[in-house]
Formats: C-alpha cells, sequence, structure tokens
C-alpha cells in the first residue's frame, strides 16, 4: 500500500448530476484527495462489507500532466477544472511544456489562463461553491477558482477567490492545538485511543501541509501495514460517477475528459468562457489604439493601466473590477496578470471605443 501526499496527486472523482430537464442543473464533484485502489480496499477489508460507493464505480482515469507522468495537485486538478493538461505548478492556466504522447498541445498561449467549468457555470447563471477541508487557496479547490503559473502564489489565488463571484467558499484551517485537544481529534477522527506523549508532542510541532507524514506512521503501526512511498504516483484511479440521464464515462478515460464531461451534461462551453473572461489585454487594448502600461507602484497590487484620448481605464491586478475615469465598472471575470502578460474579461475591453 501506497501513502500520498496530503498535497497529492488527486486519486478518486466521484461526479453526481441531478436534473429534470435534458441538461443537468446541478453537477457535485468530490475530489478525496489521497484515495487510492488500496485505500478502498482496505476500507473494505476493515468495513467487513462492500462500500456504498463501489456500486457507483465506472471506469478508471489517467493523472499524467503535459510535462510528466506523475502530477501533483495543481495539474491534477487543473485537467478536471479546465478540460486541458498542464504542467508542474500551473493552476487553471496552460503550460509551457507538452512533451507527452497523446497529449493535446493548445493553441492558447503559454502560461495563459483557461476557464475551469465552475467559471463557465456561474456564466450560464448557476450558482457554485467550494468546500474544502484544506486551506481553501491550495492547489486542488484553487484549480476550479482562480489561475496562476504557481501553485505557491497563495495570495494572489486568495485574492482571486475572493472576487471570482462564487456564492459558497468554506475551507479548512490549521491552528496549533493543546495535548488534550491532539488526543481528542486522533481518537475521534482516527480511531487511536492511546498516543503515547511523544507521539502527541511529534504531532504539535508538524507544521502545516505536513501532517501525513506525522500522523501516516502512527497509524500504519497500529493497522500493521507498511507504505510504499510518501509522495505522487503515476496510477490510475477509480472513476465513480451517477448520472441519472445514463450517459456516464466508462473505461479508461483522460484527465481532461472529465470537464469536457460535465461542460457536456450541464450545457456549458469551456472554449467559449475562456473567450468571455480571459482575453489577451496586452495585444487587444492595442489593436483598439489605446496605450497599456502597467503601474507597479505599489508591487503587491500592480494595475493595468489602458490610455485612449480622454478615456483612462484602470484594471487591479485579481478583482472584479476596473476604473473607468474614475468610475467602478464591473468585470465579468478576476483579472489576471502572469508577470508578463494582462488577461481581462471580453466586458472590460468593449469600454475602449
Amino acid at each position: 500500500m501506497r501513502r500520498d501526499k496530503e498535497k497529492g496527486i488527486i486519486l478518486a472523482v466521484l461526479i453526481f448530476l441531478a436534473g429534470m430537464q435534458a441538461f443537468a442543473q446541478s453537477v457535485i464533484m468530490l475530489i478525496p484527495d489521497g484515495m487510492s485502489v488500496a485505500g478502498t480496499t482496505l476500507a473494505r477489508f476493515y468495513k467487513g462489507e462492500p462500500l456504498a460507493l463501489d456500486a457507483i464505480a465506472c471506469g478508471l482515469v489517467s493523472t499524467w500532466n503535459s510535462d510528466g507522468t506523475i502530477a501533483d495537485s495543481a495539474p491534477a486538478g487543473s485537467a478536471y477544472a479546465t478540460g486541458w493538461a498542464s504542467q508542474t505548478g500551473n493552476i487553471a492556466s496552460i503550460g509551457k511544456s507538452y512533451v507527452l504522447p497523446g497529449v493535446e498541445i493548445p493553441e492558447y498561449e503559454a502560461q495563459r489562463p483557461v476557464a475551469t467549468i465552475l467559471e463557465a457555470a456561474r456564466l450560464s447563471g448557476r450558482s457554485t461553491g467550494i468546500i474544502s477541508t484544506s486551506e481553501f487557496m491550495h492547489a486542488t479547490p484553487a484549480d476550479f477558482s482562480a489561475h496562476d503559473v504557481s501553485r505557491s502564489n497563495y495570495d494572489n489565488l486568495a485574492e482571486q477567490i475572493v472576487y471570482n463571484n462564487i456564492d459558497v467558499v468554506l475551507g479548512g484551517i490549521y491552528e496549533p492545538a493543546e495535548a488534550p485537544a491532539i488526543r481528542q481529534t486522533v481518537s475521534l477522527y482516527l480511531g487511536i485511543a492511546n498516543l503515547t506523549d511523544e507521539e502527541v508532542e511529534a504531532i504539535g510541532k508538524t507544521k502545516a501541509g505536513s501532517m501525513n507524514y506525522t500522523v501516516g506512521p502512527m497509524v500504519g503501526s497500529r493497522a500493521k501495514i507498511g507504505y510504499t512511498t510518501n509522495g505522487h504516483t503515476g496510477e490510475d484511479v477509480v472513476l465513480y460517477c451517477y448520472d441519472p440521464f445514463g450517459q456516464r464515462m466508462t473505461g479508461l478515460v483522460r484527465n481532461t475528459d472529465i470537464a469536457l464531461y460535465m461542460a457536456r451534461t450541464m450545457n456549458v462551453d469551456l472554449a467559449q468562457a475562456t473567450s468571455e473572461l480571459f482575453q489577451d489585454a496586452n495585444s487587444m487594448f492595442a489593436k483598439k489604439g489605446a496605450k497599456v502600461a502597467t503601474d507597479t507602484t505599489d508591487p503587491e497590487n500592480a494595475v493595468l493601466v489602458v490610455t485612449k484620448g480622454d478615456q483612462v481605464l484602470r484594471v487591479p491586478r485579481n478583482k472584479s473590477y476596473a476604473y473607468l475615469n474614475g468610475r467602478a465598472v464591473t468585470s465579468d471575470g478576476v483579472v489576471v496578470y502572469n508577470g508578463t502578460k494582462w488577461y481581462v474579461a471580453r466586458n472590460l475591453l468593449d469600454l475602449i471605443e
């Protein structure tokens, strides 16, 4: 059995569809990070009977990204969210390296943001939400709600998620706990009621994001199981799906097909959403005869400044608003700046005549 990183590759996909019309009105996607075939096998042994989700198992999903066979959470989640393979560390953005056979090379330029299924659903008038046991700007939830060339840019990701007009965002938080709370929590969720003082101390000293390295061996020693790796793996994972329309995917499915399947069932267009939300501001404003500059007076809050005649449009990074001659205007999506280029919603382009 293997144990994957807490922030590791996405290891199972569960999709539930609901609706009484020709297209699904609601889609619920569950991503149990770290859930492998070995994990569910062990769960059956422990339970002594089949799992409830066994009845909706329908296939396998590949997990590799554009530049390698072993993906971290960022490109793995991006594939599920956008329908495009991307490279290590990218959050819902096109990568630079496409080297694996069979991976479709996008027509979009490198490091361009691409719309997620959540953003496409929002444009269609649906309510959207993200619930995560990790921090909400962690790679997996961020893949559906933000865009950046690096999963480590937590400030950018958090700000975009706040301004991306998502109806519900719930995330976990890490807070150091005292010994009684540690014992109670481990007993409640892991069934370990006999932690030693040394184990309690080790848990208390563990930094956020590394708890699996500390707690994993404690679980393993008591359950009499071993782990082959602490890192990511490249194995295919199980796809579970409930679809009342009877159109669920089967067989071996590419990770990028997950987003396309959800888009098809909801009758939304990811490519159209990308066109509506992420236009190359530098080139498109220039075609209108406008001058484009980046104001970095505040390095942490860069602003795109577009000038044409008596029109001045100021577009803050990571926000969903702008200022035209000092008047606030709403953007249809968040503004993305990758350090070189700006990407803005089409409705902001239309403000410059």
